[in-house]
């Protein structure tokens, strides 16, 4: 693999158990938010909205790069 300047040599390895990436979504916005009794914080009343969490998954990891070498620098010389 070149990247940049530097020439990187590895392998494909699959792995044992695949990865998730997660992104976590607000549910602030949404209708079906049940709100909290009032709280009284230093003589204010305020509002608590009780907040689900969710997670939306955006990719799965299957494999990853093993490198076998340090990247080694590119020189061209003119």
């Amino acid at each position: 693999m070149k990247i940049g300047h530097h020439l990187l040599e590895g392998k494909f390895v699959s792995l044992s158990k695949p990865l998730a990436v997660l992104s976590r979504v607000d549910n602030t916005d949404r209708d079906d938010v049940e709100e909290a009794p009032d709280i009284d914080v230093d003589g204010a009343q305020r509002k608590i909205l009780s907040k689900a969490r969710e997670y939306d998954a955006i990719a799965i990891i299957k494999k990853k790069i093993t490198f076998s070498k340090r990247p080694t620098p590119i020189v061209k010389l003119t």
